[in-house]
């Protein structure tokens, strides 16, 4: 397990040539955070798309966990208020958001513990605790692990910690240090969108497998596309809401989506035409938040199971 850990700390510290060594405070070098480094614990920049942080502990030769940083610019709600996006972000992060969240990104095993908010600065942090399995060498292996997510004008900072299950009680110490510690700024903030117009993904299985079908543009009529059957999960990437109606020609029931929605005991889900909701409603922030949450977490289990 020694070598295994060396090995994992080795590869976080190829990543960039700067290491942050316990008991300092990790900056940004693009000024878009800064964050506390616990003691054993050692962080760096790393150039994994989508991460902006990784940093691992080690107590002795036991693997305390890892926790990584992502961070997305999301230029259409720079000119919001703050109290407009936790508003916003207050209806988009329950246990059900979450949930799908990890699903969608690969996780298996999903199980929310608890959701909890907090406020620092004037603004609101939304956190989740939960257990999932990642693939391992082995077979699917359990992990355990809490996030953070600070929305705030402009970027979606997402702050990721995750252990195997049966240290996560030795190892939540050092976590909670690092969120409490966690301190998102201005930094470099695109003029422009650059995420790009949102995508809708319609899945032919439940919980987002089977196959996928990318819609850019709107669709009047869903029978067209000739899909192999009624899609039986969706997911929306990037910022911007689309409307999904249940007949075609954008007819009959519809409702807004902004991140992911799947269905329940294998029904499809009733879906006869899509379009995007034009606007910037802070609420389109939720694709973009979706995807960082379960690309951050994921990232960090695989992390930890190099490590055990």
């Amino acid at each position: 397990m020694f070598r295994l850990i060396g090995a994992l700390l080795t590869c976080v510290a190829l990543t960039a040539p700067s290491a942050y060594a316990a008991g300092n405070e990790y900056q940004d070098s693009q000024g878009r955070f800064s964050v506390g480094v616990p003691a054993n614990w050692v962080a760096h920049k790393t150039d994994a798309p989508q991460i902006a942080m990784i940093m691992a502990g080690v107590n002795g030769k036991d693997l305390v966990g890892i926790c990584l940083v992502s961070v997305q610019d999301v230029p259409e709600t720079r000119s919001a208020s703050q109290s407009d996006i936790d508003e916003a972000m207050s209806q988009v992060f329950s246990p059900a958001f979450w949930e799908m969240s990890l699903k969608s990104a690969g996780a298996s095993d999903v199980v929310v513990e608890s959701t909890s908010v907090r406020e620092d600065g004037g603004r609101k942090i939304h956190a989740v605790v939960m257990t999932m399995s990642e693939k391992g060498k082995d077979g699917p292996q359990p992990i355990k692990g809490k996030q953070e997510v600070h929305a705030v004008p402009g970027a979606l900072h997402v702050v990721a910690c995750v252990t195997p299950p049966d240290r996560y009680e030795a190892a939540l110490a050092d976590f909670d240090a690092i969120f409490l510690s966690y301190r998102p700024m201005r930094g470099l903030i695109s003029q422009a969108p650059s995420s790009g117009r949102s995508v809708l993904t319609l899945y032919s299985g439940a919980n987002f497998e089977g196959s996928a079908r990318v819609l850019s543009q709107d669709a009047a009529d869903i029978a067209a596309l000739r899909l192999s059957g009624p899609p039986a999960s969706v997911a929306v990437t990037g910022f911007g809401r689309w409307e999904l109606c249940e007949g075609a020609n954008f007819t009959g029931g519809c409702r807004l989506l902004a991140a992911v929605e799947t269905s329940t005991r294998g029904r499809a889900l009733p879906l006869g035409s899509a379009r995007r909701k034009l606007g910037d409603d802070p609420r389109g922030a939720a694709g973009v938040a979706s995807t960082a949450a379960g690309i951050a977490l994921k990232t960090a289990a695989e992390r930890v199971l190099k490590g055990r």
